[in-house]
This record gives C-alpha cells, structure tokens and sequence, in this order.
C-alpha cells in the first residue's frame, strides 16, 4: 500500500495536470495565458524598437546630409565673399582713377537698369492682363 502511495505521488508530481485539482489547473492555465499575453507584449514592444531605431537611424543619416550641405554651402559663400571683395577692391581703384566722371557713369547705369527692370515689369502685367491700357 505504501509502494502504491509513493507511486502516486511521484505520478503526480511528473505530471502536474494529473490529479491536480481544478483550482490548480485554472491557475496553471492563467499564468500559461498571461505567459503568452507577455509574450505578445514584449513581441509588439521589440517591433516598436525596431521602427523607432529605424527612424533614428533615417534621421541621424538626414542629418549628417543636411551638415554636409551646409558645409558646402559656408565654403560658397566664403568664395563669393572673395570674389565680392575682389569686385569691391576693382570698383574702387577703378573710381579713384576715373574720378566723377566714373561717379556719373556707375549712376546712370544703376538707373537705367532700375528704369529697365520697371518696363519689362509693366509689359508683363499688359500682356496678362488685357484690361489694362
């Protein structure tokens, strides 16, 4: 009787749903359930982490495209800076030794091409609007 006892029990512990009582199964089944529930959560948490390091990883590459950009951009305007001055450098000899008559003649062609972009400007709005004489 003892031997079928002790077999009994160690049935009972290699098979735990095996004479179990109900409320032990309904426990094992919740904590199996919530097991899978946790599961699903850290599956649906690791694709999250794998999007938002994507992400960063788009917006570290943008990033270092718009700094290569702006570098680029500073080394043009640091050559149009030199050319400007190169211009601002020749206009002023040029009008130390032309005195005002150069004075005159740079004036006239400030106007006149004031006066040029203001016609082709009025054209234009007579040519797209007919109403207007």
């Amino acid at each position: 009787v003892c031997y079928l006892l002790q077999e009994m029990s160690s049935r009972n512990r290699s098979n735990p749903l095996f004479g179990a009582s109900s409320r032990d199964k309904a426990r094992r089944t919740e904590v199996e359930l919530a097991e899978r529930e946790n599961n699903a959560e850290i599956d649906a948490l690791s694709d999250q982490v794998a999007l938002l390091k994507s992400i960063t990883q788009d917006l570290n590459r943008d990033v270092e495209e718009q700094n290569l950009f702006l570098e680029k951009m500073g080394s043009g305007f640091a050559g149009a800076g030199q050319v400007i001055g190169k211009t601002m450098t020749s206009l002023d000899t040029m009008s130390r030794s032309g005195g005002t008559r150069f004075a005159i003649l740079i004036i006239f062609a400030i106007v006149g091409t004031f006066l040029l972009f203001w016609w082709f400007t009025s054209k234009e709005k007579t040519i797209n609007d007919p109403s207007i004489p």
